[in-house]
């Protein structure tokens, strides 16, 4: 069966194969791991620990980003993870089959501050929820969205089966 075929195919890419709808329609698949390839969140200015220098411009999506924050350039850890699960469908039409997919994001951002001023520390966290083609916002106003590269490579799974696929 083709389906069984595309999850075995998908174990080779960033995927961890999930279950397989018992009438061979559709197949899950998840990804845990860092956003930064898969979501695009903007920009994050932020001062490099140790040194004198303006702020540099990292993705706001990278999974790990150790910086210094505020005024006083606190030292900080950021750190943003991605879960996801990627549903392929099979709809059967005359003569061929047309495949879709569906993506489910959870973006997770703790961030800890190693030391204010007084000497405490302090952790923030919070999670966004998204699907493609859709936004969400973190409470600080950081906008993120799928940039396509999860679902692209759900579809070249079945590239390799020999279909041919039009994004």
């Amino acid at each position: 069966m083709v389906v069984d075929r595309v999850v075995t195919r998908m174990r080779r890419a960033p995927f961890t194969p999930g279950r397989v709808d018992p009438t061979g329609l559709s197949a899950v698949a998840t990804y845990a791991g860092d956003p930064e390839p898969y979501v695009n969140c903007g920009y994050v200015l932020a001062y490099v620990p140790g040194a004198n220098t303006p702020p540099q411009v990292y993705p706001a999506a990278r999974g790990q980003l150790a910086f210094q924050r505020g005024p006083n350039r606190t030292p900080a850890e950021r750190r943003m993870s991605l879960n996801a699960q990627v549903t392929v469908n099979f709809v059967p039409q005359p003569g061929s089959t047309l495949v879709t997919t569906e993506t489910r994001y959870t973006l997770q951002k703790p961030l800890d501050t190693l030391a204010y001023p007084s000497g405490e520390a302090g952790a923030q966290a919070e999670a966004i929820t998204f699907s493609t083609g859709e936004t969400a916002t973190f409470s600080q106003g950081t906008v993120c969205q799928s940039n396509g590269q999860l679902e692209r490579q759900a579809l070249e799974s079945l590239l390799s089966e020999g279909a041919s696929a039009t994004p």
